[in-house]
């Protein structure tokens, strides 16, 4: 690799050339000698000139660093070009046949010079820049020869332009110039030897010699080259002082000797840097060979390196992931230890290797033990410094991912199995079923469907689901059902409307889910209808909630502010009296699942729940509304409501989550009676209600009231227990959700309930605590200092038993 910074030494050589190639024509274009020449008694530098030294400039920049195929066929086709035009001036000066091309810009400007070649760069420059162009080109070819040439046109070059500046420093221009137009300009010999630098430092150049870092020849050049240009700058100044010609060469050969002893000494520090440098990098080198080495030895892999079918080599690990010890392998065809059903494929493998191509192949190697492994074999050809070594490949055992493939087949087997199961029971089945295509055509049908909507097959089959929905139903349905052709969603279940053949209202339970191909694209829908007209007449009252919630599905998106006030809008004001509560309600993200209420069944009965709905926003949102409305509106009789397992087993019959969207909820339901100081309480799956006694004035007691039961939703047969706890005067009980004892604690922690129940007795020792200190306590060990999950919290506090309760009616 190059040193980066003799490549940037490179690219600025080449700018300042083409800066200097911009200036230039700008002189001639504002008529400004200064700019096109350095002496008005020196030939200038003409606009063709310019336009030669910019153009290589720009190959040689395109060729620097390492570059692709393209940009080195961009440089070489600019390097030809420039290489092409000064041949074309050179023939014009050998035959003095005139093509005019000097006279195509600038023309007015030009032929105010030499009226013979006016605008014609002189023989030196013209031939500098075709030697110039010859190694730009031949730099980066592979054979070492032509790199040899372009080498010798390069210093060719430099020498020509290295003359020219000797010329003009020593006063000699008689040997640069031979008409005003004709001579080699001071500026065009300084950008050819700028070119010449820059030209040295692409890395292909190196290579010639076997050289990685080209920078001792660049130097050495440059001192033997700056010598003569240093003798003839410091004999120009001596003249200018006054000194005589004899004096003046001695005082400036001692100047430019003591110049280059000056840089000798630098470089010879900087040598000395540099070796020391490259004793640590050697350092570094060794202990990279012992990493390499430690590495091969415990790698999961197994590398070879392989020359006609022969191993060379192959690392250590072959004997920890194969068995088989590296010295039993050298030496051995490639293919010894591959089972003898894999040879021919493993023959076709090294044949395609051959050929110069990657290979990929998976074969069963035998180990020395006798135990066959899986092996994916990868083997590519084997580059050693630009030539072609034999072959290097990987090996890795695979045997469990062959495995897991095979059960994968087993399982597509079983699949197809269970798909043919399901067409013959799809038509033995007691409840309507079909197939749907994407575009929403019957494709099969069972007879209890047929039954359902009064057509036969044929005529049903000629239909489109959409022709049976009723109009209210349809964009619900045709938005889920889209969900499922784009994958946002898999299946989805709705309660819609239908139209029978006779023009009859009928209602469905549908379920639809999908089989979807390689690509994940729709082939089938397949659609269970179970008719429920008779069970939604039944439940007219929640029908009518339904539908208003569905239909306001579609605006929830703009209105989830709205929403979000309306969940805390619904939710219980303080109660004051013998039995004081307060409560908190914090969605999570704008909606949430979490819902309570508390008030007097009668005067001496205390109704409070808290529930908690599985999932986040707007279904959950949904459900808990549902439930709320339910126990709000008098639907369950007071004697329902002071039974808490009554409660539960009547809302987990009425709200299984096959029929809500796959969503149940967790509930803690308590009734207390004021007059014996009990509480009635049973959960479905929801956290311990906490109470907190006070036993001395620094001591709290601390009890879990909870019973084992499932969340509600879940069985259908689920069965609730309920307790009995007796409440002491000055006792608190903290109800709460699973969004405030779950919080999240960062580094992928979560607060456990214990810890929750520890903080929460922290708080409860405070006098007169509130919901709003144990929030403050839990926003505090969050990162984000908020909750990721909704959060209910309800405190009741009880006083002295003989107060007295409010009314039922009492607004609370």
């Amino acid at each position: 690799m190059l040193d980066a910074g003799v490549v940037r030494r490179g690219r600025l050589a080449a700018v300042i050339v083409i800066a200097a190639a911009i200036l230039n024509w700008i002189g001639w274009t504002i008529g400004n000698q200064a700019l096109t020449r350095v002496n008005p008694s020196w030939p200038p530098m003409v606009p063709w000139t310019a336009l030669l030294l910019a153009v290589m400039g720009v190959a040689i920049l395109i060729q620097t660093g390492s570059p692709a195929a393209g940009r080195t066929l961009v440089s070489r086709s600019l390097a030809g070009t420039a290489g092409a035009l000064s041949a074309v001036f050179l023939a014009e000066y050998l035959t003095e046949h005139r093509l005019r091309l000097d006279l195509l810009w600038f023309s007015e400007s030009v032929s105010a010079l030499d009226p013979t070649w006016p605008g014609r760069p002189s023989p030196q420059t013209a031939l500098a820049v075709m030697l110039l162009s010859g190694a730009v080109a031949l730099v980066s070819v592979t054979l070492p020869r032509l790199r040899a040439i372009g080498i010798a046109f390069l210093v060719a070059s430099a020498v020509l332009s290295i003359f020219s500046l000797i010329a003009y420093l020593f006063e000699a221009t008689q040997l640069v110039v031979a008409r005003e137009s004709t001579g080699i300009a001071l500026t065009t010999a300084l950008g050819l030897l700028l070119l010449a630098l820059a030209t040295s430092t692409l890395a292909p150049i190196g290579r010639v010699y076997g050289l990685a870092n080209r920078q001792p020849l660049i130097t050495l050049g440059l001192l033997v080259g700056s010598f003569p240009i240093l003798v003839g700058a410091a004999l120009r100044v001596a003249h200018a002082f006054g000194v005589e010609a004899g004096g003046g060469l001695v005082l400036s050969t001692i100047l430019a000797a003591g110049a280059i002893g000056v840089v000798v000494l630098r470089l010879k520090a900087r040598e000395d840097e540099l070796f020391r440098q490259l004793q640590l990098q050697s350092d570094l080198t060794e202990i990279s060979e012992n990493n390499f080495r430690l590495l091969t030895a415990n790698a999961g892999d197994v590398v070879c390196h392989f020359r006609q079918q022969e191993v060379v080599w192959v690392s250590p690990s072959s004997e920890k992931v194969l068995g088989i010890p590296p010295e039993e392998w050298v030496g051995r065809d490639i293919l010894h230890y591959v089972a003898t059903e894999d040879r021919s494929r493993g023959t076709a493998m090294l044949e395609a290797l051959a050929d110069g191509g990657k290979v990929a192949e998976r074969l069963r190697v035998i180990s020395a033990n006798g135990v066959v492994h899986w092996v994916d074999w990868r083997a590519l050809p084997f580059d050693r410094d630009g030539q072609l070594d034999g072959a290097s490949a990987t090996l890795r055992v695979v045997d469990d991912q062959v495995a897991s493939e095979q059960a994968l087949r087993q399982a597509r087997r079983q699949e197809a199995k269970a798909k043919d199961r399901y067409r013959r029971s799809m038509e033995h089945a007691a409840i309507g079923m079909c197939l749907i295509t994407p575009d929403g055509r019957f494709e099969e049908v069972n007879g209890a469907l047929c039954e359902l909507f009064g057509y036969d097959a044929e005529k049903l089959k000629q239909k489109r689901w959409q022709d049976l929905t009723a109009p209210d139903y349809l964009d619900a349905d045709l938005k889920s059902f889209n969900d499922v052709l784009q994958g946002r969603i898999d299946s989805y279940r709705m309660l819609k409307q239908y139209i029978r053949s006779d023009g009859y209202p009928i209602w469905g339970d549908l379920s639809v889910s999908c089989v979807r191909d390689g690509n994940g694209e729709v082939e089938n829908f397949i659609s269970q209808i179970t008719d429920v007209t008779a069970e939604v007449q039944a439940v007219e009252r929640n029908r009518v909630l339904t539908e208003t919630l569905l239909q306001r599905n579609h605006q929830m998106t703009a209105e989830l502010k709205s929403a979000a006030g309306y969940m805390a809008s619904i939710m219980p004001c303080e109660l004051h009296g013998t039995v004081e509560v307060s409560s908190r309600y914090l969605p999570s993200r704008g909606l949430g699942g979490d819902c309570f209420d508390y008030y007097w069944v009668d005067d001496d009965h205390l109704f409070v729940y808290l529930i908690d709905v599985s999932g986040h926003g707007i279904e959950p949102a949904l459900l808990s509304v549902s439930v709320h409305n339910l126990l709000r509106s008098g639907s369950l009789t007071d004697q329902m409501l002071l039974d808490p397992q009554t409660v539960l087993a009547e809302l987990n019959r009425l709200f299984q989550m096959d029929q809500h969207g796959d969503h149940y909820f967790t509930m803690w339901c308590g009734v207390y009676q004021s007059s014996t100081g009990t509480l009635r309480y049973a959960s479905a799956g929801a956290p311990p209600a906490l109470a907190f006694n006070p036993v001395t004035a620094a001591a709290i007691e601390v009890t879990e009231l909870s019973s084992k039961s499932p969340p509600v939703g879940i069985f259908p047969d689920s069965v609730f227990t309920a307790d009995t706890y007796c409440v002491r005067p000055g006792c608190r009980i903290l109800l709460f959700s699973d969004g405030a004892s779950e919080i999240e604690l960062g580094g992928g922690r979560q607060l456990s309930l214990d810890e929750f129940k520890n903080l929460a007795t922290r708080v409860a020792g405070r006098p007169d605590w509130s919901p709003d200190d144990l929030i403050g306590e839990l926003h505090a060990l969050t990162p984000e200092k908020t909750f990721e999950d909704d959060c209910a919290l309800i405190q009741l506090s009880f006083g002295d038993r003989a107060g007295n309760a409010p009314s039922p009616d009492e607004d609370v």
